[in-house]
């Protein structure tokens, strides 16, 4: 199979081909062409040798994706990555706390196969240099960080401060914080934000701390094992790190008798597809996290064929108000 058959059966020319083959189409190929060309190829079973364009081209048409772990969450992102950078690049995704040496010997092993450009969820910028990549890199959710890199982050320090608003707006002044495990920036910009703003509301507020791993049946574990404490201390409402630690901690709730929102308000972050299916409906913090995926893929793009600039991109929140949270108990409903 040749480029050639491929052209003549989508009725263009083979440079063409070659320009939509080897991810050089932008500005230069329509879209209706650059379809009947894949459509064409993958009909054909025609596909580019890696080797031999690595060496004509010095591209191996690799992406390189790390994340902490594998959580809902980043699965999203990777996704929107995905949709923004195939079919012209592979992505190839390592799963990571750069913590540990196995973690480091993984990532230094995908950037042994020579990845185009580097893309890096959550992590301390010193933890890549250390590394030495020599492709581009872009840093994904590492807020109040000072680098070299261009990076893509999220208000989180905004959008947990409107959600401890609305909590104390509703009356609440005893909260749990149900934290997730590790210690991102992103994780510690968050809760602190939250706490803030709640001591800052009322001298009568109080904020008590937990964590558990980005898991419903950890955090449901958890709960179940502290309600009791929690509720002699006169907690009205648990805010979670994450959407499926809030869906632990309705469901913690519910086998210990607890109604949801009228004895305890939950409220969780991420906005995941099951925040609308849970019961009741979870109010939380709408994270984008498919847009940062897609925004991701297009400065990549960006990277590979200009110079761009070390800036941060700040993508907004929104605060979801669902069913699971509501006034506490004894207050005008």
């Amino acid at each position: 199979m040749t480029a050639k058959e491929v052209a003549d059966a989508a009725q263009v020319s083979t440079s063409v081909v070659s320009l939509v083959l080897n991810g050089k189409h932008t500005g230069r190929v329509g879209a209706a062409t650059r379809e009947k060309v894949l459509a064409a190829a993958d009909e054909l079973g025609y596909r580019i040798d890696g080797r031999g364009r690595s060496l004509a081209t010095g591209r191996t048409g690799i992406i390189g994706y790390a994340a902490p772990d594998v959580n809902p969450f980043f699965a999203v992102v990777q996704t929107g990555l995905l949709r923004e950078l195939n079919p012209d690049y592979q992505v190839i995704t390592v799963a990571t706390d750069l913590q540990s040496s196995a973690a480091r010997a993984n990532l230094s092993q995908m950037l042994a196969l020579g990845p185009d450009a580097l893309v890096v969820s959550t992590v301390e910028p010193e933890r890549i240099r250390e590394l030495r990549p020599r492709c581009p890199v872009l840093i994904l959710d590492a807020p109040e960080v000072e680098s070299d890199y261009p990076r893509i982050n999220v208000d989180v320090d905004r959008s947990a401060a409107e959600l401890a608003r609305y909590l104390t707006g509703l009356g609440h002044r005893r909260f749990a914080y149900l934290d997730l495990q590790g210690g991102s920036r992103t994780i510690h910009v968050r809760r602190n934000a939250f706490v803030e703003t709640v001591r800052a509301s009322s001298p009568e507020c109080e904020v008590v701390h937990a964590e558990s791993p980005v898991d419903a049946e950890a955090a449901r574990a958890l709960v179940r094992d502290r309600w009791l404490a929690w509720s002699r201390m006169g907690i009205t409402a648990v805010a979670c790190g994450s959407d499926p630690q809030a869906f632990g901690t309705i469901a913690a709730l519910h086998d210990l008798g607890v109604d949801v929102p009228a004895e305890v308000s939950v409220v969780g972050a991420d906005d995941q597809s099951f925040s609308t299916i849970v019961q009741p409906a979870l109010t939380t913090v709408r994270i984008p996290a498919l847009e940062m995926g897609r925004r991701a893929g297009s400065v990549v793009r960006r990277m590979l064929t200009e110079d761009v600039p070390v800036e941060v991109e700040i993508l907004e929140t929104e605060l979801v108000v669902r069913d699971s949270a509501g006034p506490p108990p004894g207050a005008p409903r």
